[in-house]
């Protein structure tokens, strides 16, 4: 499953099942023109989230964890590393350097959203509720 297919998958769960008054707001993910970019050249890495809601008073942003697990060679490591499960150290430092950066990270896997798609919907739209309600009031 690549980014662009769970991409994909989410933005057609929360087209879905948001609630109307989240569905406007705007998302960012690879349907258009790809995933946001929120760490650019942090120690020389690019890193981007699969969807997300990027506002200055919201930032939420959901990984589909998962996929193929694929094997690379790392220059940095001086040894092969596996990529694409979302259980790395490189995943780790990306998931706290978002945090650091202010953002809301919500973690599903691809089973995760067949067997509860709205489950998976409100859990997100919750936090967005809440972190709108910390500005609101």
């Amino acid at each position: 499953m690549t980014n662009t297919d769970k991409a994909e998958i989410w933005a057609a769960l929360w087209q879905q099942h948001a609630p109307p008054d989240l569905a406007a707001l705007p998302t960012r993910h690879a349907l258009q023109g790809g995933e946001l970019l929120f760490a650019k050249d942090y120690n020389g890495r690019r890193w981007r989230f699969d969807w997300a809601l990027p506002s200055p008073s919201v930032m939420v942003a959901v990984e589909i964890d998962g996929g193929k697990q694929m094997v690379r060679w790392s220059e940095k490591k001086r040894r092969y590393v596996v990529i694409g499960s979302h259980n790395s150290e490189d995943d780790m430092e990306r998931q706290n350097v978002a945090v650091v950066l202010g953002w809301r990270v919500l973690r599903f896997t691809p089973d995760m959203l067949r067997r509860d798609p709205l489950g998976c919907v409100q859990i997100v739209a919750e936090v967005v509720r809440r972190e709108m309600n910390k500005f609101a009031g």
